[in-house]
């Protein structure tokens, strides 16, 4: 049976046995509904609805819906809501703006009830209100928690699974609403959520319209739908109140992520970032997540608590998940920041000490390496299998060698040097005349119909034969020093005249400039430059980082010097034992 099959069996039952919680009949008859529907559903009796819609939602893979395990809801509301909040004001209002099948909210009922019962006398008697112990369930549901998705199935589940804990359904709270297109008239205390984490390219174009057009300001360029819910859960909170949301790091350094990154510095007090560097919590789900605490209310004087993985994230992935969420020891860092030392163009998360490092690097300095060199981007084929070749096809096809050129892919670069595959491209951008190389095109033709398929010779500006994006060929003559996008280290090599594919760049040194190829490539590849990429060079995954230029060409260089040694970087940068060591610790 198909996916799509089964998944339509399991939302019939949901429908059912919602329409049986809707009815009018004792509590003990739906109990017992929801016993019979989970054995009839092999699901076993301590197991939520949500676990299993999830799983077929996974497995579906919808874009941007991530199941967020109990331990870190659990995290996020502890630190959020304090039980002065619940004395004190016994109708706060929390929403989750993107509750999906009710995870958080689930989490956030239980902890809530626990609240109200242990200080039940002290709420009454602060309030003046006569609140009772088997009123409370009904009393959080109607009166503090709220949920809007776009989901209706998810929303049912959401009641049912509520109401297997509460014995009380209350559905206005619950209701099917586009939070961010739809205008919101209520002011809420609390904001918590894990909303859908979805860049541009995957939204409708029609919905993606609406979207910059109401948040003009942040969702441009590469921006992240996630964005938008910051921006409309600062506008739907109440003075003083608390957002807290599990997103995508991805904002933290891109430079899509400017103007939210201002918005927070000027509207928000930051209270606390737990940001797992890397590690991924979520299950087959490729997101690198950051939790962030805020309260809408200015306190420039408070630090902000930082929490991150110590030491090698390999290695202690398992360990810091434990320690922060299931209180098994205490294998993270935690420090604190100023918020003026958050930089709108990128946030650099690091303690003292590291900031001190960074500090005399750039100090120390003679200038920047956007001054010193241009970069560029390798070649886009559209189609490798069809202009790359090897000795064998060469020689087999006869193709033409005056139409090769030396091929470089990111595998094929380490650390100073380059390994030789004899791989070539057909650099056909150079074929005037298909006559003129009967055998390259030849073997080109092969893929003709993938070829003919590209966006650019669809629209008559590309031959079929020619290379996606084939660069100007002076890019790829004499020296340059070549790095692969995405490494776990820095891996720069010097290159004399070859071409290279889109997952390489490379560094042209500008005419006249008092500077070296030989010199760049030992600064560059040093561990003091390796560690002080990584302080602000976007994280991928546990151990890759991005080497875009638009981050890389940010690197202070000093003056040169023949003095090619790390010891000689050291005495420059004026760095102490202490210091030295951080570098050699981190940088293996």
């Amino acid at each position: 049976m198909e996916l799509f099959e089964i998944l339509d069996i399991f939302l019939n039952e949901i429908d059912e046995l919602y329409n049986t919680i809707l009815q009018p009949i004792d509590n003990v008859y739906k109990i017992i509904s929801i016993k019979n529907y989970k054995r009839k559903m092999n699901i076993e009796e301590n197991q939520y609805f949500s676990a299993v819609y999830y799983e077929f939602m996974r497995k579906n893979k919808e874009k941007g819906v991530v199941y967020t395990p109990l331990e870190i809801g659990n995290y996020m509301i502890l630190n959020t809501i304090k039980v002065e909040d619940i004395i004190k004001n016994p109708f706060i209002k929390i929403l989750d703006p993107a509750c999906g099948c009710g995870n958080i909210l689930i989490s956030c009922y239980k902890y809530l009830f626990k609240l109200y019962r242990e200080n039940l006398d002290i709420i009454n008697k602060n309030n003046n209100i006569k609140l009772k112990e088997e009123s409370i369930s009904i009393h959080i549901i109607k009166n503090n928690l709220f949920g809007f998705d776009i989901d209706k199935n998810a929303l049912k589940i959401l009641s049912i699974d509520l109401f297997s804990e509460s014995n009380c359904l209350y559905n206005d709270n619950f209701v099917e609403r586009d939070f961010l297109t739809e205008d919101i008239k209520n002011k809420f205390n609390v904001i918590i959520s894990n909303p859908p984490y979805v860049g541009q390219k995957a939204v409708d174009r029609e919905y993606s319209l609406k979207l910059k057009k109401l948040y003009s300001e942040i969702y441009k360029d590469k921006g992240d739908i996630s964005y938008c819910f910051f921006q409309k859960a600062i506008l739907n909170l109440k003075k003083s109140g608390k957002i807290s949301f599990i997103t995508s790091r991805y904002f933290l350094e891109s430079p899509s992520g400017e103007e939210l990154r201002k918005i927070f510095k000027e509207l928000c007090s930051i209270e606390k970032i737990v940001d797992f560097y890397g590690i991924r919590p979520f299950k087959q789900v490729g997101i690198d997540p950051v939790i962030i605490f805020l309260v809408n209310s200015q306190n420039i004087k408070k630090d902000i608590e930082i929490i991150k993985p110590a030491g090698n994230i390999k290695e202690n992935k398992t360990l810091f998940y434990n320690s922060l969420f299931l209180n098994e020891g205490e294998y993270y860092k935690k420090f604190y920041i100023k918020k003026n030392i958050l930089n709108n163009k990128g946030w650099i998360l690091r303690d003292e000490t590291e900031r001190n490092i960074i500090n005399k690097i750039e100090k120390n300095s003679f200038t920047n390496l956007a001054n010193i060199c241009n970069s560029y981007q390798g070649i886009i084929t559209g189609c490798d299998k069809a202009f790359v070749v090897d000795e064998e096809i060469i020689e087999t096809e006869g193709i033409e060698r005056n139409i090769l050129e030396p091929w470089i892919k990111s595998s094929f670069i380490k650390k100073g040097s380059i390994d030789s595959t004899c791989k070539y491209i057909i650099y056909a951008d150079n074929i005037d005349k298909e006559e003129n190389y009967p055998n390259a095109v030849k073997h080109i033709e092969t893929y003709k119909d993938k070829l003919l398929n590209r966006r650019e010779c669809k629209n008559g500006i590309r031959k079929w034969y020619h290379l996606q994006w084939g660069r100007n060929k002076d890019i790829f003559n004499g020296e340059k020093i070549i790095f692969p996008y995405k490494s776990e280290n820095n891996r720069f090599a010097l290159d004399r005249g070859s071409f290279f594919s889109a997952d390489v760049y490379a560094l042209k040194l500008k005419e006249n400039m008092p500077f070296t190829y030989e010199y760049l490539l030992f600064v560059l590849n040093s561990k003091i430059y390796e560690f002080y990429f990584k302080t602000f060079g976007k994280k991928l995954g546990e151990n890759l980082y991005e080497y875009y230029p638009n981050n890389l060409m940010k690197l202070c260089i000093p003056t040169m010097t023949n003095n090619l040694d790390d010891n000689y970087l050291y005495d420059v940068f004026q760095l102490t034992e202490e210091e030295i060591n951080i570098i050699k610790k981190q940088i293996l």
